[in-house]
């Protein structure tokens, strides 16, 4: 199995759950880490939609998706990394 880092939004608010999950991929990537979770709760699906958009074209987003049941199914999104380093 591969090793999976993990970022977990809950109790943040929309400006500091982009702050997080910016440098979490900037410092998953730097450090090789390439596949990682980012868990966000089912609820009304604000962090979920707000983790997305900014997935969407990241550049060091390689692709993404909703987590297996076993990972979190909707309340977690799977992430895998490009190998390039962020500048």
């Amino acid at each position: 199995m591969t090793p999976m880092r993990e970022l977990d939004l809950h109790g943040l608010d929309r400006g500091a759950a982009l702050q997080r999950i910016r440098a979490f991929l900037q410092q998953s990537q730097r450090d090789g880490v390439l596949n990682l979770r980012i868990v966000h709760g089912i609820g009304k699906g604000i962090l979920r939609d707000l983790t997305r958009k900014l997935l969407d074209g990241h550049p060091a987003v390689y692709d993404y998706g909703q987590a297996r049941p076993s990972d979190g199914g909707a309340g977690a999104t799977v992430v895998r990394l490009r190998t390039k380093s962020l500048r």
